[in-house]
């Protein structure tokens, strides 16, 4: 991946992946994959719960191919801050 094209992750992201991990969650990065695809697979074994989370600042906007994605019919949670977090 040229410099160019390497994920960029917004700031509030580590905040998120460990307030998903003090409830349970187990995260994976899918910063990488581009394409409009969200940030987060999160998967919570204890309820056997699926999230795909992409994480925004507070007026973070989604991109053009972030919407795409979401109208394909993929189930995507925006996830901003903790209180995010804890309405999944």
């Amino acid at each position: 991946m040229s410099p160019r094209q390497r994920a960029k992750i917004d700031t509030v992201q580590p905040i998120v992946i460990a307030a998903l991990r003090a409830r349970g969650w187990l995260c994976q990065s899918l910063a990488m994959c581009g394409h409009g695809v969200p940030d987060i697979l999160a998967h919570r074994p204890a309820d056997g719960r699926w999230a795909l989370i992409e994480v925004k600042t507070d007026k973070g906007k989604l991109r053009p191919s972030q919407v795409r994605f979401q109208l394909q019919g993929w189930p995507v949670s925006v996830v901003r801050s903790v209180a995010d977090v804890e309405a999944l």
